[in-house]
């Protein structure tokens, strides 16, 4: 889904919440990131807007109950699934299609977001990683 929202002249980036990676695009009607679900066909949004991973991350961690999902296939629990966005990584490399990479070395094109510095402990070794959201949530058409 990344390299086709990219051929169609979109900024696309994958993003890893807790082993599922779903999909980020820069949409310049709204002037912001928007998760994407390609496996459910799914979207998150709050009041009507759709909401990046950041968002989403930000509103579990508060306890925010009242995001609308839309998904054309379930799944599954929805709070099980919403609590995989307690954790992310963003990737930094996202031509795998037209420049492949060695997947056994997977966890050098993620950076990793943190809450907190505590958490990097967490972090697999030689991995990045970012506690300022500015790092990685930016407008990709003024950089």
């Amino acid at each position: 889904m990344v390299q086709c929202l990219q051929s169609l002249g979109y900024k696309a980036r994958y993003i890893t919440v807790k082993g599922h990676e779903v999909t980020e695009v820069w949409s310049p009607e709204l002037s912001r990131w928007v998760m994407l679900d390609p496996l459910y066909e799914l979207y998150i949004s709050k009041e009507g807007t759709p909401l990046s991973v950041l968002e989403i991350h930000d509103m579990i961690l508060r306890g925010e109950h009242d995001l609308e999902v839309h998904a054309k296939k379930d799944p599954g629990d929805l709070r099980e699934y919403l609590s995989r966005y307690k954790k992310f990584a963003v990737w930094a490399k996202n031509d795998h299609v037209s420049s492949p990479i060695n997947f056994l070395d997977i966890d050098r094109y993620k950076i990793y977001y943190l809450d907190d510095p505590t958490e990097r402990m967490h972090v697999p070794a030689g991995s990045l990683y970012t506690l300022f959201s500015e790092d990685l949530y930016y407008n990709p058409l003024t950089r």
